[in-house]
């Protein structure tokens, strides 16, 4: 995504995800996906000024609070440190965040994101924290110098772009590839798991699964409904080969709904448990 990463100092980050053809949704605009991504950078970034910049951080509970202002242009995160949980065991950090797109209000919210250590005693690599733009090109790598992970990352990068190309596909839905599928008061989103969706530790990144959920509770309900309030509960590491959200609507009345989804693992696993609130769009006239 190109993520830009500036101010990242004293408890304050602001994050940026420059305007793309390849982050575009169907309709043109930046794809809600950035949105989810961008919350859960800005917050843990700033978070992870006052700690160690290889610290380990895992991402607790989300509430973010969309106003449905138009995705096009760059998406401006900007996360602060509000202290941490007192009297908690283990070190939890607060933050809240903002997040803009051509100087409008798009999402607002809050993270919690506990500290932890890496798994098995692994080392860590600082999160790069880049304050430049991408340059406009790359050169290709060559992908016999690839390992077997990098690789799976590169073919399925390249077919996204053909799927682009060829079909005018989005090329993030077709690297993500989430499969929504729409039930009678219900919806089911399964996206594979892999290191292109993985975090330093190789688990399931927390915006893309938020993601995940959010494309999941939205096909449940008809297009005309706007998505405007998400609160999500991290359970356990995103891990195994897919992971599945299922959504149930659980009211849907004339202005408003509410949608419970939950993401499970190819295992069984609960990982993550979202309610989602959401508006009936103005009728067109």
């Amino acid at each position: 995504m190109g993520m830009i990463f500036e101010d990242v100092y004293d408890g304050r980050a602001r994050v940026t995800i420059p305007d793309g053809p390849h982050l575009k949704d169907k309709n043109g605009h930046l794809s809600p996906i950035c949105l989810a991504i961008a919350a859960d950078f800005a917050a843990a970034s700033a978070i992870r000024t006052a700690e160690d910049p290889a610290q380990r951080l895992a991402t607790v509970n989300l509430h973010v609070q969309l106003t449905n202002a138009s995705l096009n242009g760059d998406l401006v995160a900007r996360g602060e440190l509000l202290g941490y949980s007192e009297n908690a065991q283990g070190r939890l950090g607060l933050a809240k965040f903002e997040i803009h797109c051509n100087d409008q209000l798009v999402a607002f919210g809050t993270g919690t994101f506990m500290v932890l250590p890496a798994p098995g005693g692994r080392i860590l690599h600082p999160v790069p924290w880049i304050n430049r733009r991408p340059p406009e090109s790359l050169e290709l790598p060559d992908p016999t110098t690839l390992e077997a992970h990098e690789k799976e990352i590169y073919t399925r990068a390249q077919n996204a772009l053909t799927a682009y190309t060829d079909n005018n596909t989005p090329f993030l839905d077709a690297f993500l590839n989430i499969r929504t599928q729409t039930l009678d008061g219900a919806a089911r989103a399964e996206m594979d798991n892999g290191p292109h969706v993985g975090n330093r530790v190789g688990h399931l990144q927390g915006g893309i699964s938020l993601a995940l959920a959010m494309a999941s509770a939205n096909a449940s309900l008809p297009e005309n409904w706007n998505l405007s309030g998400i609160t999500a509960a991290y359970v356990s590491p995103g891990q195994g080969d897919a992971i599945t959200a299922y959504s149930d609507v659980v009211h849907q009345g004339r202005l408003t709904a509410v949608i419970s989804t939950k993401l499970i693992t190819s295992e069984g696993r609960l990982v993550l448990e979202v309610t989602t609130n959401h508006v009936r769009q103005q009728d067109k006239t």
